[in-house]
């Protein structure tokens, strides 16, 4: 197996493994999937899916997803309640947020995911709707990181990592990066007070930070998105002091589609210090992406070095941090429990028994 392959975090397109997928799985060895609502129909399903991708993927791969309650609950069909981060008040007790996380990643781990692409730790900030709403812990920088440290640590617990999201902050965003590219004006030290703070914070709790793609004037005047921007990485890396892995959010998000080609996106994404790259959707994209990463090597559009650099520090998040939770033996009925776990969460957070 190419090492280079670990750098893709890759999208499957339905509750079974297509052929097609399963070749990918076995020949590549891929660093991952990621896993949707279009993925899930019922907890033995989603467990079995999960026991064929660790079956095929020769090194140990990151499944993930995004289940951050709410608006963001990819599990919805095969549970009966959410919570979302914005339906705990601030007065909430951490050790409810904590029992939060714990229960999530209990629910994750039942069916083999070992990786949650949460929680958001942007500000409550824009009231447009850029696709943030109810996804948020707070506008106060010091309440957000108390509030998503104590997630995090649940999930800890249950031994599923997270990742903060979206570096250097999202919420002052008008639009929507699903669909265009957001542009934020802000100026560097009110970043520097406010958005950058969790991310600062939480560096060290956290293995994983996802890039937004939005364009930042206070970073390179505006040039590129910071998923592609050399200088928002070098400010997570060396202002934050983040020496984890740096993903990008999903490649094939409209925020990017002023570029003409594959190959240039990859390798802009690479060059300015990303490494793992999502694409989530397009099974022929996903497909031509390994080769395009050899490419790119051989050609030397992006340097051994880069390249070497993003390996070595997937490799470490997978050989330190990352588990592999074979799914559970009955996981229906553990996902029961864990369900009705929730709902008595939800009784305690919604009659105001929340205070610590």
């Amino acid at each position: 197996m190419d090492g280079i392959h670990q750098l893709l975090l890759v999208g499957l397109q339905g509750t079974k493994l297509l052929p097609s997928e399963e070749h990918v799985l076995r020949r590549y060895s891929p660093g991952g999937v990621i896993l949707f609502g279009r993925n899930v129909r019922s907890a033995e399903q989603v467990a079995d899916l999960c026991a064929r991708v660790y079956d095929l993927c020769e090194i140990l791969p990151v499944i993930a997803i995004d289940q951050e309650g709410g608006r963001v609950d990819r599990l919805r069909s095969i549970l009966s309640v959410t919570l979302a981060p914005s339906d705990y008040a601030p007065e909430t007790g951490l050790h409810l947020l904590r029992r939060f996380g714990e229960i999530t990643a209990g629910m994750l781990s039942t069916l083999g995911i070992n990786m949650n692409l949460a929680p958001v730790v942007d500000l409550l900030i824009s009231e447009t709707d850029n696709a943030l709403r109810g996804r948020l812990w707070g506008a106060d920088p010091a309440a957000v990181v108390e509030r998503a440290g104590a997630f995090l640590e649940g999930m800890k617990s249950e031994s599923v990592i997270g990742c903060l999201k979206h570096f250097p902050g999202l919420g002052r965003a008008h639009i929507d990066s699903h669909h265009h590219l957001p542009v934020i004006e802000t100026p560097m030290d009110e970043l520097s007070r406010a958005d950058l703070a969790p991310f600062a914070a939480l560096a060290g709790s956290a293995p994983a930070v996802m890039l937004a793609h939005c364009l930042y004037s206070a970073l390179d005047g505006g040039r590129m998105p910071a998923s592609l921007s050399p200088e928002a990485y070098r400010l997570l890396r060396g202002e934050i002091g983040f020496d984890g892995v740096a993903f990008t959010d999903d490649l094939e998000m409209g925020a990017l589609s002023f570029y003409a080609s594959w190959e240039e996106k990859l390798a802009a994404a690479l060059n300015a210090g990303a490494d793992m790259l999502p694409i989530c959707s397009n099974e022929e994209v996903i497909e031509n992406s390994f080769d395009i990463l050899l490419r790119l090597r051989d050609k030397e559009v992006v340097s051994l070095q880069r390249l070497d650099e993003a390996i070595s520090r997937v490799e470490r998040m997978k050989s330190t941090v990352l588990q592999k939770h074979m799914p559970h033996d009955n996981p229906d009925e553990r996902l029961t429990l864990l369900d009705n776990r929730l709902h008595a969460l939800r009784r305690e957070v919604i009659a105001g028994e929340h205070k610590a």
